[in-house]
């Protein structure tokens, strides 16, 4: 929901936290996958996820970064949950972008 919101108009956005999602670009919705300079983004997943496999959060991580936002992607031992070392890491994420 988060992609599908923010690549839908990245100007009206400072950044994006995906928390175990997945870029929808096969839906048909009008996606901005281009002109993402600098764009901050932070994308985590659970490599255990057995609802949106880690591998659809490495392709958004790919597809972003082709696109030139600014990507932090972090894996950890998880399903589709978010743990406390996925908040201290959007936390610091989060941190740095806005300092």
């Amino acid at each position: 929901m988060a992609y599908a919101t923010v690549l839908s108009d990245p100007a009206s956005f400072f950044g994006v936290a995906a928390l175990s999602g997945y870029i929808p670009h096969r839906s048909g919705l009008p996606l901005k996958l281009t002109k993402l300079n600098g764009f901050p983004v932070f994308i985590s997943h659970g490599t255990d996820d057995p609802i949106i496999p880690a591998r659809l959060g490495r392709e958004a991580s790919e597809l972003l970064q082709r696109a030139g936002a600014r990507v932090t992607y972090r894996e950890y031992p998880m399903g589709h949950e978010v743990t406390e070392n996925t908040l201290h890491d959007l936390s610091e994420w989060l941190r740095n972008i806005l300092s």
